[in-house]
C-alpha cells in the first residue's frame, strides 16, 4: 500500500477546521483517518489527543500524546500537551474538559 501524503494532509486539516468549530467527534473522526493512512503521524496523533481533552478525556489525550511522542521525540507540541493533560490530570476532569488548553499541530 502507498501512502498518500495529500490525502493524509487533507484529513488532518479538515479535522482542524472541524475543531476549532466545536466539532471535536467529527474532527476526530478524520484525525482517526488520517493515522489509518498513515499510522505514525505524530501530528494527528498530537491532534486526536487535543480534542480528546477538549471533551475532558484525558487518559485517551495522555495516550495520544505518549504514542507522537514514540513516533516523534522531539515533538514540542506533543510534549506541551502532554505535561498539560498530566497536570489536568492531577486537578480532575472537571477542571479540564472545555477549559483545556492545548496546541495544536498544523
Amino acid at each position: 500500500m502507498q501512502i498518500e501524503p495529500d490525502a493524509v494532509l487533507a484529513h488532518n486539516n479538515w479535522g482542524l477546521l472541524l475543531d476549532d468549530q466545536g466539532k471535536l467527534a467529527e474532527a476526530i473522526e478524520h484525525y482517526r483517518q488520517a493515522l489509518q493512512i498513515k499510522p505514525d503521524s505524530a501530528e494527528a496523533h498530537t491532534n486526536w489527543g487535543t480534542a480528546l481533552a477538549q471533551q475532558g478525556k484525558l487518559a485517551e489525550a495522555i495516550e495520544h500524546f505518549r504514542q507522537a511522542l514514540r513516533i516523534n521525540p522531539d515533538f514540542a507540541p506533543a510534549r506541551s500537551n502532554l505535561l498539560n493533560a498530566l497536570q489536568g490530570a492531577d486537578m480532575g476532569k472537571e477542571e479540564a474538559g472545555p477549559n483545556w488548553k492545548g496546541k495544536k499541530s498544523e
